[in-house]
């Protein structure tokens, strides 16, 4: 299995194997994990980034703060993805501030008040910590891999929610998406997702999951490019693999009007 070159202990996590794999596209996929952090034995960084959306700031965790753990990060950060092995994790996209931005907007419809929330490909958490702020009576971080949760979800969480980090429950998984899905047997309310559809290769996966965690009268919010340039994916693209699924509608809720042509849609079960 791929692993980064931590120098940080993982001693305060404990960790629930799955055995299963997701090998239907003949790639070998990492298998969930979840994982339960110890706060008292976390040492946060001392160097934070802070960014804020709408009056809401959010701390995270510096690329510099992170290339300081070992000098092998500057080469994961630089790859972006490494298909089945890396995710992007590590960084914090342009698609999570947009939709960051949105949820704790006016112009908003989604109510976050005593809702359960996902954070499904979370990287730093940002989506799932403001959810938290907007009032989430639960959320659970989910990214590909399990480094990415120990080194900058977790103290992301814990700095942003600091002294009220146990307030709201939260949990922490790591691994593929269908794995997650079957060992965690969870329906959200809401589910957060962005950057996370720029390979049609993984379009069917995504439904699966969004089928197995998704209640009935839940929400799907998904922040990404209309046209990712190398992949094939993006919005629109995204958005016929839904109407040939035929579970699922979406909607435009949001079009950037600067740069590369960004969207972020709802998706809801349809109406019978």
């Amino acid at each position: 299995m791929f692993r980064f070159d931590f120098a940080q202990e993982t001693r305060s996590c404990s960790e629930v194997n799955v055995d299963e794999k997701n090998s239907d596209d003949g790639l070998e996929w990492i298998s969930a994990k979840q994982i339960t952090p110890l706060y008292e034995d976390i040492t946060l960084p001392e160097a934070w980034g802070l960014v804020k959306f709408n009056g809401l700031e959010i701390y995270y965790i510096l690329p510099s703060e992170i290339i300081s753990l070992s000098e092998s990060y500057k080469d994961i950060l630089a790859a972006d993805i490494i298909t089945a092995k890396y995710e992007g994790g590590l960084k914090v996209w342009d698609c999570t501030h947009h939709l960051a931005n949105y949820i704790t907007s006016n112009i908003s419809p989604v109510d976050f008040k005593n809702k359960t929330v996902l954070d499904l490909g979370c990287g730093h958490g940002l989506l799932g910590i403001l959810s938290i702020k907007l009032g989430a009576s639960s959320v659970e971080f989910q990214d590909y891999n399990e480094d990415v949760i120990k080194i900058v979800t977790i103290p992301s969480v814990l700095k942003n929610l600091i002294p009220d980090v146990s307030s709201v429950p939260c949990k922490f998984f790591s691994g593929d998406w269908l794995s997650f899905s079957q060992l965690n047997n969870n329906r959200y309310d809401i589910i957060l997702t962005s950057a996370t559809i720029y390979n049609t290769n993984n379009y069917k996966k995504i439904l699966k999951v969004f089928k197995m965690n998704l209640k009935h009268n839940g929400l799907i919010l998904i922040a990404a490019k209309t046209y990712y340039f190398g992949n094939g994916g993006g919005t629109r693209q995204f958005e016929e693999a839904v109407e040939r699924d035929g579970v699922f509608q979406t909607e435009v809720l949001w079009t950037s009007v600067e740069g590369v042509q960004q969207e972020i849609l709802k998706i809801t079960y349809k109406i019978k």
